[in-house]
């Protein structure tokens, strides 16, 4: 399956490479580009601080340390609680809905095979 561009997390984007990303509109999401901007720059000074450590990280290892380390702890000081909160209880009804509405129709999705 091919994913149109647009469709593909703007983080996924910003942290293919160390290099700068221009914000596009017509492509990005305003909040999203923002966060995406302010985790590359974590990401950068990460790396930086490794490198006085005498630690010379390639930029896919310095993605891969930072966001196993800091990730959650980043997003939890940036996004207000009841701001989570709220999301995850809309994640919750939405994936219950889904759920609910495959065991009321199961039969429609028999042929379906997981991955």
């Amino acid at each position: 399956m091919c994913m149109d561009e647009k469709d593909i997390p703007i983080i996924e984007i910003l942290l293919e490479s160390e290099d700068y990303v221009p914000f596009e509109p017509s492509k990005h999401n305003k909040f999203h580009f923002n966060m995406a901007r302010l985790v590359k720059d974590e990401i950068r000074s990460h790396k930086w601080v490794e490198a006085e450590k005498g630690r010379n990280l390639s930029w896919e290892d310095a993605v891969n340390e930072w966001m196993n380390r800091h990730y959650d702890d980043f997003i939890v000081a940036m996004i207000p609680q009841k701001r989570i909160l709220k999301f995850l209880k809309k994640l919750g009804k939405e994936c219950f809905a889904s759920i609910g509405e495959y065991e009321i129709n199961k039969s429609k999705y028999s042929n379906i095979t997981p991955f």
